[in-house]
């Protein structure tokens, strides 16, 4: 299906950013990586669409050696996703519910 697809590819990519790293402690916790973004996925990936720029810039930003670029541009998919995340869990109040 394309939702399948589309949560290999964005583990994919995250999995690969971290690899980038060529860090040996960062790259220790690729099991937590993978075991986290297998729980996000299942709620954020619906939301991916929206989010695929800011991807798109940290690829590029990675790429041509922009750190501060790719910082940015990482900060900004994750507040995304952070924030579609918390809209799905987000309850509404009593008065807003009753709206």
């Amino acid at each position: 299906s394309d939702l399948s697809r589309a949560t290999q590819a964005d583990k994919a990519f995250h999995i690969a950013v971290l690899d980038a790293t060529h860090n040996p402690v960062v790259g220790s916790f690729r099991g937590a990586l993978e075991a986290i973004l297998d729980a996000v996925f299942a709620i954020a990936i619906p939301g991916l669409g929206p989010n695929l720029p800011n991807h798109e810039a940290v690829v590029v930003a990675i790429e041509t050696g922009e750190a501060e670029a790719a910082r940015a541009a990482m900060d900004r998919l994750l507040d995304y996703t952070t924030d579609f995340v918390d809209a799905a869990f987000r309850r509404p109040s009593s008065r807003e519910a009753a709206a």
